[in-house]
Parts: structure tokens; sequence; C-alpha cells
């Protein structure tokens, strides 16, 4: 049996707020109120429930994520590189 994945449509209903008040509450240095944070972080746990990070950069058009394709990390200069590169994304 398939147990559904909790949204911040079930959060909003059980906090007794909308959806784009969940959405600001998971987000850094929105502007939402400590007890209406609070509120919806209790609900959110109360249910499981973690913001799907691959959902918010499809909405946001970019995910922060990179994408690299090495063919042998045994090789010293691409196992270099690939080292200098992780660096610098970080």
């Amino acid at each position: 049996m398939s147990r559904r994945l909790v949204t911040s449509n079930d959060v909003a209903r059980l906090a007794g707020v909308s959806q784009s008040t969940v959405s600001r509450a998971f987000r850094p240095g929105a502007p939402l109120s400590p007890t209406l944070r609070a509120k919806v972080e209790q609900a959110a746990a109360a249910l499981g429930y973690t913001p799907n990070a691959f959902a918010r950069g499809m909405i946001r058009g970019h995910s922060g994520l990179v994408g690299v394709v090495v063919d042998d990390l045994q090789h010293p200069l691409q196992a270099a590189l690939f080292d200098a590169l992780s660096r610098a994304i970080e």
C-alpha cells in the first residue's frame, strides 16, 4: 500500500492558514510573524512535512544544482579538475 506524500496544502489545512503562508514560513527571511511561523512549523512537524526542493526549483525556474559528467575520476587530471570545480561551486 503506497503512502500519500504530505503537501503544503495539508499543512495549511492543519495550521488553519493559506498554502502561500506555508510557503513563506519555509522561505528564510520571508515576512511572517514568529507566532504564525511557529504554528506552521508545528503543523508541518505533526504531519512529517518537509519542503520539496525539486518542486521549488521547478517553480522558480532554477534548482541550484550542478551536474557534472566525468568518465574516469581515477585519472589524475580529471580528479584535480573535478576537485577544483567543486571547490569553486561551494
